[in-house]
């Protein structure tokens, strides 16, 4: 019962964030979740297709444990905290649209997040 209050705090919190899409610390009440890894400097997969209302979720899994990574989307909806090997960043997507983003530390480090 705990962790539906603190769900459901998170998803107010989020509630204020910019565009269709809500930034959030762990994936909370989303329908679905989809996962993007970090892997060699890499978002993997590159593009991702979700449907509205859908978690994703960032995992760093590089094997350094000083190698973080954030997410920034290019519209400036949504930026991350730096996310070190182990840890995760999530945010739920509600509006239909495309969101490119990048890794402010990785030159080249990019993706695409597509709602449908």
């Amino acid at each position: 019962m705990r962790w539906m209050v603190a769900a459901a705090a998170a998803l107010v919190m989020a509630a204020g964030a910019l565009g269709g899409a809500r930034q959030q610390a762990a994936p909370a009440r989303a329908q679905e979740a989809a996962y993007v890894v970090t892997e060699g400097n890499l978002f993997l997969p590159g593009t991702i297709t979700v449907a509205a209302g859908t978690a994703v979720v960032w995992v760093n899994q590089e094997p350094d444990p000083a190698n973080s990574h954030n997410v920034f989307s290019y519209q400036r909806l949504f930026e991350s905290p730096d996310f070190y090997p182990g840890e995760s960043w999530s945010m739920l997507f509600d509006t239909p649209g495309t969101y490119t983003y990048y890794c402010a530390y990785h030159e080249g480090m990019e993706g695409t997040v597509i709602v449908q």
